[in-house]
């Protein structure tokens, strides 16, 4: 099972509240014709629940621009979370997760782990907590603090980074640097806390981790300023 030990994280923005301007997109990575295979990436083993969604074996992605923003507008059944992306931190994740918000991935798919006062988690397309994008990729040198807002990739161990992110609730959480940090909530967090308020059952660890009503990500788009 991918996660955090004992928590989700949350992140959580409207785009009207970051400063970034929505007039230019970012294009789908794979068709430009500078596009190149993620650093790193490596295909990850597939099992039952995972298969039968959309994978890719090593993605192809765009450069990144470090002079400009990238801000993941994250749409979800309980309100809008905006992501102010950090190219600088962690190109590689960033230049994952982009990917994947172009092909539509997290559309639908719910946070399927939510830890009070820890973290909400979420970017597992069959809510197990089990499965991701088909490839996994390497740790990024974690150089920022977990505090509340930020956002950081989910793992199963040592460089294995697929599709599923964290938010974290609240600041000294005693997390170690074990979880690549690639964004920062800029607007939204009451929507990361509305999330985090829903009831829970027990989840696979036998903890009371599991939204016991759906809370899902209706969308999530790149906006570039």
């Amino acid at each position: 099972m991918v996660k955090i030990i004992g928590a989700v994280i949350a992140i959580a923005g409207i785009l009207g509240l970051c400063g970034c301007s929505t007039g230019q997109s970012a294009t789908d990575a794979g068709s430009r014709p500078n596009a190149a295979p993620l650093h790193g990436a490596v295909a990850a083993p597939l099992h039952a629940p995972c298969t039968g969604y959309k994978t890719w074996v090593i993605p192809k992605v765009a450069p990144l621009d470090t002079h400009k923003t990238y801000t993941a507008v994250v749409t979800t059944n309980k309100g809008v979370i905006a992501i102010k992306l950090l190219p600088k931190v962690a190109p590689i994740a960033v230049q994952s997760f982009i990917f994947l918000a172009q092909h539509r991935y997290f559309d639908g798919v719910r946070f399927h782990r939510v830890v009070p006062r820890f973290v909400i988690q979420g970017g597992d397309p069959t809510a197990t907590g089990m499965c991701g994008p088909g490839y996994q990729f390497n740790d990024e040198k974690v150089t920022l603090p977990y505090t509340r807002g930020t956002v950081a990739m989910a793992n199963a161990g040592l460089n294995t980074n697929g599709s599923q992110f964290f938010i974290v609730l609240d600041d000294n959480t005693g997390l170690q640097p074990k979880y690549t940090i690639f964004g920062q909530v800029t607007g939204g967090m009451d929507t990361v806390d509305r999330i985090a308020s829903v009831p829970l059952g027990p989840g696979a660890d036998g903890t009371n981790s599991t939204p016991l009503v759906k809370v899902y990500m209706k969308s999530v788009r790149i906006a570039v300023g």
